[in-house]
């Protein structure tokens, strides 16, 4: 088995919000309510790309709305949240994200925590980057991530099941948890770039009574990267 060349890509977390590298909290926090009012899946529902631009929003929005997370993230000037050990990608989306994020979701606009997913299936995406060789004539690649599930303590509800009127003790509350997944994908030959290989159930699992999303793999072209 070969090891590929993994790398979760994202878009810079300013452009995803639509806001300069200076723009005050005041500016991010307008930005993410116009586009979380515009893009959250219960105004579209069924909508994949709404889903997952929205995925985008929140993750920009946790990052730069703290100020000690977008002072180490305009240091790096890199993907805030990805481990780069061992060749893998490895998604980091803490509890504490979760509980950032669905507070704001709530003073924003409106949402209860437990109701900033929605309650069906959402896909995931990762972004693989691969050789000319690896498209041509195939090859299985091991990759690392994470996915957010409903918590299984609580059913995603955040109250301990034994006592209702307390906060979860594992997913504190949130009603996620992460769950690290490894696997091995096989990437058929003659592949292209941007490519996408589809895993069916390997994806975020938001709520007990919908089903998991699909992993969605899109492969890169490492030449194209580095011409």
């Amino acid at each position: 088995m070969k090891t590929g060349f993994l790398r979760a890509m994202i878009a810079c977390y300013y452009d995803i919000l639509g806001v300069s590298k200076t723009a005050s909290q005041e500016e991010i926090k307008g930005a993410f309510r116009r586009l979380a009012l515009r893009w959250h899946p219960d105004r579209n529902p069924g909508g994949a790309e709404a889903a997952e631009t929205f995925r985008r929003i929140r993750r920009a929005y946790e990052v730069l709305s703290d100020p000690e997370k977008r002072r180490r993230y305009d240091l790096r000037r890199g993907i805030a949240g990805l481990d780069h050990g061992n060749g893998g990608s490895t998604f980091q989306w803490t509890h504490e994200m979760c509980g950032a994020v669905s507070e704001a979701l709530h003073d924003i606009l409106g949402i209860h925590p437990q109701g900033a997913y929605p309650e069906r299936k959402v896909d995931l995406r990762f972004d693989l980057e691969v050789t000319l060789e690896t498209l041509l004539v195939g090859a299985k690649e091991e990759i690392r991530f994470e996915r957010v599930r409903y918590c299984p303590e609580c059913r995603g509800n955040g109250h301990s099941r034994r006592n209702g009127s307390s906060t979860c003790g594992r997913c504190q509350g949130s009603g996620e948890i992460l769950e690290e997944q490894t696997l091995t994908v096989t990437i058929p030959p003659g592949c292209t770039h941007q490519s996408r290989l589809r895993i069916p159930g390997a994806g975020d699992h938001l709520h007990p009574q919908a089903p998991p999303g699909d992993l969605v793999i899109v492969c890169h072209l490492l030449e194209l990267r580095d011409a």
